[in-house]
């Protein structure tokens, strides 16, 4: 492999804007089906999609840092302990909090 600047044309590239085309075309055209997808949300819909989308993943790698690293540790992070699991799990508890804001309730109750 050799660094960009050791390239014979560095640094006035030439390039062929037809092998691009193909890609632009893709995604000019999914870009416009999210755009489209997208549109139809309202603002509270797209907001609450990012928040679950978010606490999932967040929840996902609290969880793994408990199972392969704090775990073995203990309960307490500070005090008797270190490294325990209290915090992850404080912070897995207030990001529930934030995905579902009004408890987990059904529908009309």
């Amino acid at each position: 492999m050799q660094w960009i600047w050791q390239n014979k044309d560095f640094p006035n590239f030439e390039y062929n804007a037809s092998l691009f085309s193909t890609f632009e075309k893709v995604f000019y055209r999914n870009a416009g089906i999210i755009i489209g997808m997208s549109s139809h949300l309202t603002v509270d819909n797209l907001e609450q999609l990012y928040v679950k989308w978010a606490a999932m993943v967040t929840i996902f790698i609290l969880v793994m840092g408990i199972v392969m690293i704090h775990f073995k540790e203990g309960w307490f992070v500070v005090g008797g302990g270190r490294n325990g699991v209290e915090f992850n799990f404080l912070l897995i508890v207030v990001v529930l909090a934030l995905w579902f804001p009004n408890g987990l309730r059904k529908n009309g109750r």
